[in-house]
């Protein structure tokens, strides 16, 4: 997975999703990395990050999300400035070739009627408007957690290229929270689904 398309993946599907009905920017929201566990305390939720895997500082984060701005107003993708990728975890370090990365974005959304498959239907919309990029799997629910999430899988460039991207969205206290996948490698996929599976929520 090569810079360009790495940046593109991560960055654009979270804040398409998180900044698609997004009423304001959040603020210390970002969470922690404790003991190898990302946890977010103010919405109540953690996963385990897969061993020796690379954990973004906010500084990385925050130039990510910058590049995806860029490249999301240069392929016509809309979004907004109130977008914030909160936790990175990569195979490699951010930028290497056939990396395989987990992101995490979140924000307040403007309405209580705002549901996961709302957000995942625009956001599939607005990547479907892009050439390189085809529609795997239509949107269907997962549970992660003990949440409800609206998934979906995307194809990179299917002719050329291995590259999947699987975004899943849930809601949590009127935030929208999406998880974005995106792997070149089959195993690597199974670490990350692995990963997933250690996500919890407080009840």
């Amino acid at each position: 997975m090569n810079r360009i398309s790495s940046i593109f993946c991560i960055a654009i599907l979270v804040l398409l999703s998180v900044g698609t009905f997004a009423q304001q920017r959040t603020t210390n929201i970002r969470g922690m990395v404790q003991d190898g566990i990302y946890k977010n305390q103010v919405l109540g939720f953690e996963i385990r990050i897969p061993a020796g895997w690379y954990v973004a500082s906010p500084e990385e984060q925050d130039v990510l999300l910058e590049a995806g701005h860029r490249d999301a107003k240069s392929a016509g993708v809309r979004g907004t400035n109130d977008e914030l990728i909160n936790f990175v975890i990569s195979k490699k370090p951010l930028g290497a070739t056939e990396n395989s990365v987990i992101g995490l974005g979140l924000n307040k959304q403007s309405s209580e009627r705002i549901t996961a498959k709302m957000i995942a239907e625009a956001t599939k919309l607005q990547f479907l408007s892009i050439p390189s990029y085809s529609l795997s799997d239509d949107i269907s629910y997962v549970i992660i957690g003990s949440h409800q999430f609206a998934a979906f899988n995307l194809a990179v460039n299917p002719k050329t290229s291995t590259q999947r991207v699987q975004p899943s969205i849930t809601m949590v206290k009127n935030y929208s929270l999406t998880f974005a996948l995106t792997y070149t490698d089959s195993n690597d996929l199974k670490l990350m689904r692995e990963a997933m599976h250690t996500v919890k929520f407080e009840k």
